[in-house]
């Protein structure tokens, strides 16, 4: 980051840049305003495009039907349901007003 220009235009010194434009590391005070693109930030820190991933034919899902014989067996055998709590009576809560 020795050099601190985007855009043609040299921030101030120890400035960061922003989308709004320079700002100060430190306190977060905008030192100097300028338009700066999400490309110039890309570009100015270094970050790199992501390929997008390719497609394998090895990395299909398995069928469904694989999965059809255990779900029959999941329906026909369900767990026991949890038992339901009691609700608990709300209670009155005292007051000296009412």
């Amino acid at each position: 980051m020795a050099n601190n220009k985007i855009g043609g235009v040299t921030g101030p010194k120890g400035s960061v840049p922003t989308p709004t434009g320079w700002v100060d590391p430190k306190t977060g005070h905008l030192l100097k305003s300028q338009r700066i693109t999400q490309e110039q930030l890309d570009t100015y820190n270094g970050v790199q495009m992501i390929a997008e991933p390719v497609y394998h034919p090895a990395m299909d899902p398995a069928p469904v039907e694989a999965f059809e014989d255990e779900a029959e067996e999941l329906i026909e055998a369900p767990a026991a349901a949890p038992k339901a709590k009691k609700a608990k009576k709300a209670s009155k809560k005292f007051s000296l007003f009412g």
